[in-house]
């Protein structure tokens, strides 16, 4: 993993130009908050497969509909200030970007895949920035250790509905959207280890 120049002085609050040079200095990508830079810890294989194949299913469900991509894009909570990545996102109609370069600002639908170290951040404190995105819709989380999915969709400003759909032949629909994924295909390449709860493999 790059480490940051020191001619940064990161003991100092960053702006958010100086984050941006910073991360096209190092190639690495980093969250910023409050002027507090946050190295994003790099993705395992599971990850990887798992933000493939959701980006070819969201791609095939929303083509033509909506716009789509993963996690090589900024996004800005502009409620908060924080300057993250997730690793899915979805956009009703043109994306809006705003400065530090292409940093996006208006998705109605983000996703995460969750691994045991990012699991609580993603669930608590992300979620909670994440909710004060005006546009915003659906969040999913995916899991990494179990063909599982789940999903916090807006009802009001302070409610949200949760659902979830679990095991191999399960799917799960986001409204949102109109689509429905399916977990096979979701899970497809994926290799769980022991903790994998067993009465979901066949």
């Amino acid at each position: 993993m790059s480490q940051p120049d020191s001619t940064f002085e990161l003991s100092r609050s960053l702006s958010d130009e100086e984050y941006l040079a910073l991360e096209k200095k190092t190639g690495q990508q980093y969250e910023l908050f409050e002027g507090e830079i946050f190295p994003l810890p790099p993705a395992t294989y599971n990850h990887r497969i798992i933000s493939a194949n959701i980006n070819r299913l969201i791609g095939k469900s929303v083509r033509g509909r909506f716009n789509f991509g993963t996690g090589d894009l900024r996004l800005k909570v502009e409620a908060t200030g924080l300057l993250t990545y997730s690793d899915l996102f979805v956009t009703r109609g043109d994306l809006t970007m705003v400065e530090p370069g292409t940093t996006l600002i208006n998705p109605i639908v983000l996703g995460e895949v969750i691994s045991p170290s990012t699991e609580l951040y993603d669930r608590t404190v992300k979620f909670e920035h994440y909710r004060q995105i005006s546009t915003l819709s659906s969040y999913l989380l995916f899991s990494q250790s179990a063909p599982l999915v789940e999903q916090y969709s807006r009802e009001t400003d302070n409610i949200w509905l949760y659902w979830s759909a679990a095991g191999p032949h399960a799917t799960i629909d986001i409204p949102i959207l109109k689509a429905t994924l399916s977990l096979a295909e979701i899970y497809a390449g994926v290799e769980f280890g022991e903790s994998f709860l067993r009465p979901f493999r066949h």
